[in-house]
């Protein structure tokens, strides 16, 4: 095992620790794996997720799904904001990009914070 699988590890570890406590069972299995992985922690976190928000939406009647709904900008700039953002570089489609990329802290911070405001 090099440094970099170490790192890789720890960086799933952070993740997995960063999970709610109704989480916790997805917590104990990730961590049954032989080897942690951060792309395989996410698509399990994704799928429990999914799972939840599907099990939690049965229990209400369907909505007016045949009408539109348009999003509502927090503020006057955020839709602008938005595009500047798009607009000044190359938009990262994965995670080992957002690792190689200078802002990898900021993604790892950024990844923490949205699976905590999924609880």
């Amino acid at each position: 095992m090099t440094l970099e699988d170490l790192d890789k590890e720890l960086e799933a570890m952070a993740l997995i620790r960063a999970l709610l406590d109704k989480y916790a069972h997805l917590s104990t299995s990730l961590m049954l794996l032989d080897k942690l992985d951060v792309e395989v922690v996410l698509g399990a976190f994704r799928s429990e997720d999914l799972h939840q928000k599907r099990a939690e939406s049965a229990d209400k009647p369907p909505g007016e799904w045949w009408k539109v709904k348009q999003p509502t900008p927090n503020s006057e700039d955020e839709g602008q904001e938005e595009e500047a953002n798009i607009a000044g570089g190359v938009e990262l489609t994965t995670w080992a990009e957002a690792m190689r990329s200078p802002d990898a802290e900021q993604w790892k911070q950024a990844c923490l914070e949205e699976m905590k405001a999924h609880a």
